[in-house]
């Protein structure tokens, strides 16, 4: 039996035995506590409370893999959380037992929570159940038994069974057990002597000397517990994070410092964060140490990606690398305070990610309280009270303090108003919960404890600059409303979109975009463009984004409208030199895919409308299309893809018909050879990736992905209704290549060959060399 004061933070004594199967994926074994005093003791009141102990699948606190991106930075195959059954197979969660037979079998899955095949396992305090309730830490005797040929981690202690199978034993203070078990011949071990201490390297980093390289830099730069570091850094194969941290144990990514000359810095503020949690006193909890050891190393110099990349943010790459929320590693990289990779025993925690609360709680403190942070952390860490005296000292609202270690309202919409063009007050209309925001006014940072909404704050007169949550520490449904006056980003951008050496052509384009910051529904533009129809066109144009945000910034749907004259190529169709005519189209785009270089999933419609006329004569058109493209999920290596095109044009402008052939039609015919005023394509292929998950360095870059894409492709034309129907079939074969440039932005570059099938003739292909899938 167990006292329910448990559940207050009692901490208890635990007695693991369980056995590592030779699949390293599956952990059988028991976890006892000692029976509690019978509640039937009336002599102790406290018995009276005595239940049966309350156990959790750690495992159900894994993150959902939500879109194509995270489905391929989670896992090799489709994402799961894995089992942890008890004797009866039922799952732990519904378990009340003093002594809890479990098994466990870890997800295939990327990070510091599951198994890879002839790779190993690794498992952040997952691998066993746990008693519910509060974080506490609790003494720990540990019974490990070990396949031969491993090498095994447990809390900061290596362990090897090289000949044969070996029993291990672990005793100490935490309130995770996390553990590795490699293969031998993947578990290369080093011991770096750094700080008066050592750190301990096992697998790929043991062989890397600028991992090493930059953990000692890193160590030797500050160091903020009074005892040295003793930390056991194990490489695994983190997609989602560069480092997370466990009891004297930091899992660091494979990726991490991977990297071109001069970036590795960039990767400084997580590993550094990682290894301070890994080396926190005993006492506090893995919320506590991560919560501290971000406020330890917010004090230490780092670069800051904005800062460095700011300047370029004109750049479309920078832009979006900036914005988009899709770089590998993003909030890692960017020091965002919402990871999309949770801690699974945080998470299930029902608190707010540590990291937030910590910078929110600096934002709210001061950087002036971070040496009284540190000085209350040493005499005893228990995050809300040390807060609390903090706060009390500066003078901060009680209730901001409160707000730190529990769940946060993700509703929150906040939006400066103006009157006569001057900011007067902040609104808060969505949100339930009261949230402090920080509000920067002319340069004077504040914490506003925002009440339930709706709700509003008078800014201060003669007020020329707001900013509400300007370190994007909330989440706000609809940040474009937050500044006053709004700061505008202009883009400029300029690309070869495609290739066609066999057909002497190419596509070119450039454009000039033009946003407000964080807006992330209206955008203007200037366009320019070269097409075999077109030696130059430009178009002004205004596109409306709408629906739900697929990433950071875009959203599924748009409709957009555009004007321009265009330059016609007489290579194309016989024309005039010079002639010129004045169009206008509007559309309208639904498109679910989130993933540039490899959707798995998704679907794509796109409507459009266009018309114009030659100037100087009365020639003129108008035409109409449709385009469905459907994603197909077979396995993560394995999509198949589909398009389907109809359209109508109609005037006698030839260069405003519509080409059979080309990459938008059947790309195994000549994009020249046949105009109609009616088509019908179909297009099918078969993404294969053949190579996912490699590092092959390159140049100023990294090969990750290689995908053969064989495919058919069929289509339908008519010039009118008395001519006779055009028609063209195709089988392509493409190669396509990911590369990570700079080791942190993944880029597609593909060649395609596409071969007729309906023609005696020989078999001539279209070559076509582009830097995105067709569909």
């Amino acid at each position: 039996m167990i006292l329910l004061a448990i559940t207050a933070g009692w901490a208890l004594e635990l007695r693991v035995v369980a056995t590592v199967e030779p699949d390293l994926r599956t952990i059988h074994g028991e976890v006892r506590v000692p029976p509690a005093p019978s509640p039937f003791d009336t002599g102790n009141a406290a018995n009276l409370c005595a239940m049966p102990p309350s156990w959790r699948n750690p495992l159900h606190g894994l993150a959902p893999a939500a879109g194509d991106v995270a489905v391929r930075r989670t896992a090799p195959g489709w994402a799961t959380i894995g089992t942890m059954l008890d004797a009866e197979g039922a799952d732990v969660l519904f378990s009340r037992e003093e002594t809890l037979v479990f098994s466990t079998e870890l997800p295939s899955r990327y990070g510091d929570t599951g198994a890879l095949k002839a790779e190993g396992l690794w498992s952040n305090g997952t691998w066993l159940p746990l008693p519910d309730g509060g974080e506490s830490a609790h003494e720990w005797q540990v019974d490990l038994h070990l396949p031969e040929h491993v090498v095994a981690v447990l809390n900061g202690t290596v362990f090897s069974a090289t000949s044969a199978a070996a029993s291990v034993h672990w005793q100490g203070r935490a309130d995770r057990l996390s553990l590795a078990v490699l293969p031998e011949r993947r578990a290369p071990v080093s011991t770096l002597d750094v700080a008066g201490g050592h750190v301990t390297f096992v697998g790929k980093a043991a062989q890397r000397p600028n991992v090493q390289k930059q953990v000692r830099a890193l160590l030797e730069a500050s160091w903020p517990w009074d005892e040295p570091p003793e930390i056991v850094v194990v490489t695994d194969h983190d997609r989602r994070r560069l480092a997370t941290s466990g009891p004297g144990v930091v899992y660091l990514s494979d990726r991490a410092f991977r990297l071109s000359p001069g970036l590795s810095r960039f990767h400084w503020p997580a590993v550094r964060r990682a290894l301070y949690a890994a080396a926190a006193p005993a006492s506090m909890s893995s919320w506590e140490a991560v919560f501290f050891a971000t406020l330890a190393a917010e004090g230490q110099p780092a670069p800051s990606v904005e800062k460095a990349l700011g300047w370029a943010a004109w750049n479309p790459i920078i832009d979006e690398l900036l914005t988009d929320g899709t770089l590998p590693f993003y909030d890692d990289t960017f020091n965002s305070a919402h990871p999309d990779a949770p801690d699974a025993l945080l998470a299930l925690g029902g608190r707010r990610d540590p990291r937030a609360a910590a910078l929110q709680a600096l934002d709210a403190l001061g950087a002036e309280a971070l040496l009284e942070l540190r000085r209350a952390v040493r005499a005893g860490p228990h995050v809300e009270s040390t807060l609390a005296q903090v706060a009390a000292t500066l003078g901060l609202d009680p209730r901001v303090v409160a707000t730190w270690g529990h769940a946060e309202d993700p509703g929150q919409d906040y939006r400066v108003e103006l009157e006569g063009g001057l900011p007067v007050r902040v609104r808060r209309e969505g949100g339930v919960a009261a949230e402090p925001v920080s509000i920067e006014v002319d340069g004077a940072v504040s914490t506003w404890m925002a009440p339930a909404a709706p709700a509003s704050l008078a800014l201060p007169g003669g007020a020329r600059k707001v900013a509400v949550d300007p370190q994007a520490r909330l989440f706000d449904a609809d940040r474009a409303n937050n500044r006053a006056p709004p700061r505008w980003n202009t883009v400029v951008t300029g690309w070869v979109d495609e290739i066609s050496p066999s057909q002497s052509s190419f596509v070119a384009w450039g454009d000039i975009l033009l946003r407000r910051q964080d807006d992330t529904r209206n955008l203007y533009l200037l366009a320019a463009q070269h097409t075999a129809q077109d030696l130059f066109s430009m178009d002004v144009g205004y596109v409306r984004y709408l629906g739900p945000l697929v990433n950071r910034r875009e959203r599924t749907q748009r409709v957009f409208i555009t004007a321009g004259p265009s330059l016609l190529d007489p290579a194309f169709r016989d024309t005039e030199a010079g002639a010129v005519v004045l169009g206008a189209n509007a559309g309208y785009v639904y498109d679910s895919r989130t993933n540039d270089t490899y959707a798995l999933s998704g679907r794509r419609l796109a409507l459009g409308v266009g018309a114009g006329s030659l100037l100087g004569t009365t020639s003129a058109w108008a035409s109409a299309g449709a385009t469905w493209v459907e994603l197909i999920p077979v396995h993560p290596r394995h999509v198949l893809a589909t398009r389907l095109r109809a359209g109508w044009a109609s005037g006698d402008v030839e260069h405003r018909l519509l080409p059979l052939g080309g990459a938008d039609g059947v790309r195994a015919a000549g994009e020249r050879e046949v105009l109609g005023n009616e088509r019908v394509v179909a297009n099918v292929e078969y993404r294969w990736a053949v190579v996912r998950d490699a590092s092959l360095p390159l140049p100023l870059a990294w090969l990750s992905e290689i995908q053969v894409v064989p495919g058919i492709e069929a289509g339908a034309s008519q010039r009118d209704q008395e001519a006779s129907l055009s028609t063209a079939f195709g089988a392509d074969l493409g190669l396509y290549a990911t590369i990570d440039v700079f080791g942190a932005r993944p880029t597609l570059f593909g060649a395609v060959l596409a071969f007729p099938i309906d023609t005696p003739a020989p078999l001539v292909p279209q070559v076509y060399f582009s830097f995105d899938h067709a569909f």
